[in-house]
């Protein structure tokens, strides 16, 4: 019976099988995730137990994990704190269980699991000083996060340009350069071409509109060249071109030499029309009106309101009162490569501040109503007060100049022809104004 015991599994026994980090070269690594597999070796299901990772030796506070785990699974599990490895080097993750009852401690931690980050700046250009060896490469990468104005390229947001400024090379034939792109997706750029002897690539611009392909080369200094794979540049197109592009230099024949890669960058193309922003959102009076001007240029305008004209001014009259947002697309006169900008407008009716037609010497009645109501002012100084009404659109609905006597006014006003809805009153005399709101079911 004891021997039986010994071999039976412990009721209570965690374990971390596994370590892995989530982060990307072109990202600052000053918050990386460190995700763990737990397994239940145990018989008893388990819950609220604690996991926790040291980085560089350091420990990071445990946490707790509340969800239940079964015998023989195994669950995933991301920390909430993060890893800093802002600085580049290479960075030593234990991690471990921690379960009360678990006896068995051989399986609690995992040690050893290392990672060697480096960060790739944020440019178009690439400046280095990289050995190109026989039988070996470099991967020479660019981050284009925040300096590519669109997510996808087309015929209107362009990849133009490879330049290689500088890649000099003892027996220029050795050289491999291949282009890859944030998706992963390979371009053959040049393989074994050029001088057999010293030289390599400068200030040479692979370009889609080159005549000369760059096997047919007589010069790899100073000139415009087609990529060796025929699709070129447009191989990229419908692809996303922000993130990671690496250009890869190979040398795959051993005679003893090698280059140094200095420098080159990436040259992209915004095709689409130059658009003047329409500005901030604003509030403005509901009698005010807007002017907006999406910019000159030989191109299409069509704007949310209608019109198809570079400037158009817009109003509460023709909006209505409210929220709206005005919105422009601009294409060259083909109709293509749209660009579009918007701005929110709030029409919104302005009362005086120097106001003294206070609340107290107006009532509406009934509020609300059916449609027809009465209005009625005392203690007037005035002897004259201007009635408005107008609807959420901005539309006037009814205006009147009401004459004072003996300090008050008694007007009955029917709206029983309008439809359902707000109406906002305005009453203004040479001093003041006030504004009340009217609903009509």
């Amino acid at each position: 019976l004891a021997i039986l015991n010994r071999q039976s599994i412990e009721l209570d026994d965690l374990g971390i099988t596994e370590i892995k980090t989530t982060h990307k070269s072109c990202d600052p690594n000053s918050a990386v995730s460190i995700t763990v597999k737990v397994k239940n070796y145990g018989a008893n299901t388990q819950s609220g137990y604690n996991v926790g990772y040291s980085l560089n030796g350091v420990p990071v506070t445990p946490e707790t994990i509340s969800s239940s785990i079964a015998t023989g699974a195994t669950m995933s599990y991301t920390f909430t704190t993060k890893a800093d490895m802002s600085a580049n080097g290479t960075y030593t993750i234990d991690a471990y269980t921690k379960l009360v009852g678990d006896v068995n401690t051989n399986n609690d931690t995992l040690k050893g699991y290392t990672v060697t980050t480096k960060t790739v700046p944020n440019s178009l250009t690439y400046v280095g000083q990289d050995t190109v060896a026989d039988f070996a490469g470099v991967n020479a990468s660019i981050c284009t996060n925040g300096l590519v104005s669109s997510n996808v390229l087309d015929s209107c947001y362009e990849l133009t340009a490879l330049v290689i400024d500088s890649l000099l090379h003892d027996y220029e034939q050795d050289l491999e350069l291949y282009l890859i792109s944030p998706a992963g997706e390979t371009l053959n750029v040049s393989i074994a071409n050029g001088a057999s002897g010293p030289g390599g690539f400068v200030n040479v611009t692979f370009t889609d509109t080159a005549s000369t392909n760059v096997t047919n080369a007589t010069s790899l200094s100073n000139v415009y060249l087609h990529t060796e794979e025929s699709l070129g540049l447009a191989k990229f197109n419908g692809t996303n071109p922000i993130g990671k592009w690496t250009l890869w230099v190979s040398d795959n024949f051993s005679i003893s030499d090698e280059g140094v890669l200095y420098k080159w960058h990436l040259e992209f193309t915004d095709k689409r029309p130059v658009i003047n922003k329409l500005g901030n959102d604003t509030i403005v009076c509901a009698q005010s009106s807007v002017s907006l001007d999406a910019g000159a240029g030989n191109y299409n305008y069509a704007w949310s309101t209608g019109d198809t004209t570079q400037m158009v001014t817009v109003d509460s009259m023709g909006l209505g009162l409210g929220m709206h947002t005005v919105y422009v697309t601009v294409t060259d006169k083909s109709g293509g490569c749209p660009n579009v900008d918007s701005i929110k407008i709030d029409f919104s009716v302005c009362v005086s501040l120097a106001n003294t037609l206070v609340d107290s010497k107006v009532a509406i009645y009934p509020n609300p109503t059916q449609g027809e109501f009465t209005l009625d002012i005392v203690n007037l100084e005035e002897k004259e007060v201007a009635v408005t009404v107008l609807d959420t659109k901005g539309q006037l609905v009814f205006s009147k100049k009401l004459q004072t006597s003996n300090s008050s006014i008694k007007e009955t006003i029917n709206l029983e022809n309008y439809s359902n809805g707000v109406y906002f009153i305005t009453l203004t005399n040479q001093k003041e104004r006030i504004v009340r709101k009217l609903i009509v079911n």
